[in-house]
């Protein structure tokens, strides 16, 4: 198997005190709960949010396990969005309760888009060789027209057998795939080419060769970026968590 890397939990080099803003970011996301968010992990390191939705009564937000599997969750400004209540190791996969309620939708654009533009995700889709996808982290942004090269496969990634994996890569070699800093952030799909948009996956790892960044987010020091993105397909998460989506 290819190399892979997991690409989450980057360590934070400053957290800025909570700076009230009117309109939710990427870097401060507000309740409703977004994917594609920044995440400080119970840990202090970066992440992203993936798909909120609802178990039972409860609502709930997607992260990767390696984020952490128990613990607070805030913004990138330390507002607090919930506590990790479950986890699997194999999946990937965190499940964060909120406080608050999921918006169902995920930031679009550049990491830094300042506007907090959003996109909404109509229910999930089951991912096929060839198909083109999109994924968005807090690092590096939003990178479309990843082609799907792989689907449903295991491996090991820095100790953890990781199973239902998927994989899509850049058809534009100018461009970055996904950064180290972008793992539990959501991977969708359009169903028809246009706003009708669907969930697919939540980012695990980086893969195949590292590439020069460009375009990610200064609130690190540094980061690692790919040209492979490893990721959980949505319904083995939907299936193993009871979870449905906002």
């Amino acid at each position: 198997m290819e190399r892979a890397v997991e690409i989450g939990g980057v360590p934070v080099s400053a957290v800025p005190a909570v700076v009230p803003q009117a309109t939710a970011t990427r870097h401060s996301d507000a309740n409703p709960w977004s994917a594609g968010a920044e995440l400080t992990t119970p840990g202090n390191r970066f992440c992203t949010s993936g798909f909120g939705g609802w178990r039972g009564n409860v609502a709930v937000l997607l992260t990767a396990a390696h984020c952490g599997t128990s613990g607070t969750y805030t913004t990138g400004t330390g507002a607090v969005i919930g506590s990790a209540s479950d986890s699997d190791a194999g999946l990937d996969i965190t499940v964060i309760s909120l406080g608050g309620t999921p918006s169902g939708q995920f930031f679009d654009g550049a990491w830094n888009n300042g506007s907090g533009y959003r996109k909404r995700v109509f229910g999930a889709g089951r991912n096929n060789v060839g198909d083109l996808v999109c994924n968005s982290g807090a690092m590096s942004g939003v990178h479309c027209g990843l082609k799907i090269t792989a689907t449903d496969y295991g491996t090991n990634i820095n100790g953890v057998w990781h199973t239902d994996l998927d994989n899509a890569v850049r058809t534009d070699d100018s461009t970055v795939t996904v950064a180290q800093g972008d793992c539990g952030g959501p991977v969708v799909a359009s169903v028809n080419g246009g706003e009708d948009i669907q969930a697919r996956g939540i980012i695990s790892a980086g893969g195949g060769d590292p590439v020069i960044c460009g375009g990610v987010s200064d609130v690190v020091t540094s980061t690692s970026c790919f040209d492979t993105v490893m990721f959980v397909p949505i319904g083995p998460v939907i299936t193993k968590f009871g979870i449905s989506l906002a």
